[in-house]
């Protein structure tokens, strides 16, 4: 039973870390938001740019008052796109983390109630 209890122990550190890691991390982007590429057709060319997208009214605009859906973020490499797209794979990481976390728990719950069910 002491390696259940270290396990458990395991886990609430584990989760510590997670929380620690979560409020010093870069920008973390909403779940939901998505950077979408689309075309921009000029007398020149057409040229592509890039948004983060989110089926809500999240981000806070530049001019207008309230809530938009949309910001944009230039083309490739710029600072804005390469930030948004480090803030989805932050997010994504961290969902992941929350679900293995979350998992963890779950199934130590279980093995302990099978095992005290075992143990009458």
């Amino acid at each position: 039973m002491c390696h259940g209890i270290q396990s458990a122990q395991d886990i609430e550190a584990l989760q510590q870390q997670f929380k620690q890691v979560e409020l010093q991390a870069d920008y973390i982007a909403p779940e939901g938001c998505e950077v979408h590429r689309y075309n921009v057709k000029r007398p020149a060319g057409t040229y592509e740019y890039n948004k983060l997208a989110s089926s809500q009214a999240l981000f806070e605009p530049s001019w207008e008052v309230d809530a938009v859906k949309v910001i944009h973020l230039s083309r490739d490499g710029d600072p804005r796109d390469q930030a948004a797209r480090s803030g989805i794979a932050r997010r994504n990481q961290m969902l992941k983390v929350r679900t293995l976390l979350s998992n963890a728990g779950a199934l130590l719950k279980e093995a302990q109630e099978l095992l005290a069910e075992e143990l009458l």
